[in-house]
């Protein structure tokens, strides 16, 4: 066994494409919504943010915060407030950083 340490030299299939990925970086981010009004959010909604467009990758209604919640893929830096295309409508939601709620007490 190595004890846990990740070998560095360690080739792999793949390993070139994962470092050039890496070196580039990338233009998206995950975030956190908070709807503001009813409804529930969905994976695969269009997010639009001040910085350009994204989309929902899971969404659910919060029981303990009473409020439909969402993580979403989108441009790096986008804040305040965003519109999500639902059912041919926009609707507004915060963005937020996750996680939502921990031991019962509500973060966001």
């Amino acid at each position: 066994m190595d004890g846990g340490f990740i070998n560095e030299n360690r080739a792999f299939v793949g390993r070139e494409a994962l470092e050039n990925l890496k070196a580039q970086g990338t233009e998206k981010t995950i975030v956190g919504l908070v709807l503001e009004g009813k409804g529930v959010i969905r994976n695969h909604q269009k997010v639009t943010t001040n910085l350009g467009d994204g989309e929902v990758t899971s969404g659910t209604f919060s029981p303990t915060m009473g409020k439909a919640i969402a993580l979403a893929s989108v441009p790096k830096g986008s804040t305040g407030l965003c519109e999500i295309e639902m059912r041919n409508k926009q609707v507004s939601a915060k963005i937020v950083k996750p996680p939502f709620v921990r031991n019962g007490t509500i973060l966001v």
